[in-house]
């Protein structure tokens, strides 16, 4: 009987890791699907921040971090001339 217990809990035991190995396939660095923090039931905010202050993981990401730089970039000099006049 005590051997069936046992077999019971492993079975059982070896599909929450599935399941939970699963689950963790789809969590990245930084990062976890919508799904699965829906499921979890963890509490999204949002906090105030700078555009410049972005994650670059696509092309279009790298794009707008050039199109910010240069941005910055011409803001300074025009102040830096601003303040020379």
């Amino acid at each position: 009987m005590n051997g069936e217990i046992i077999a019971a809990v492993d079975h059982k035991m070896a599909r929450a890791v599935e399941v939970m190995e699963r689950d963790l396939q789809n969590i990245r660095t930084g990062r976890a699907s919508t799904g699965l923090v829906e499921r979890i039931g963890v509490r999204v905010f949002c906090v105030p921040g700078a555009e410049a202050a972005m994650k670059i993981t696509r092309p279009a990401d790298l794009a707008t971090a050039e199109r910010l730089l240069r941005a910055s970039s011409s803001d300074a000099c025009g102040a830096e001339s601003g303040s020379n006049a």
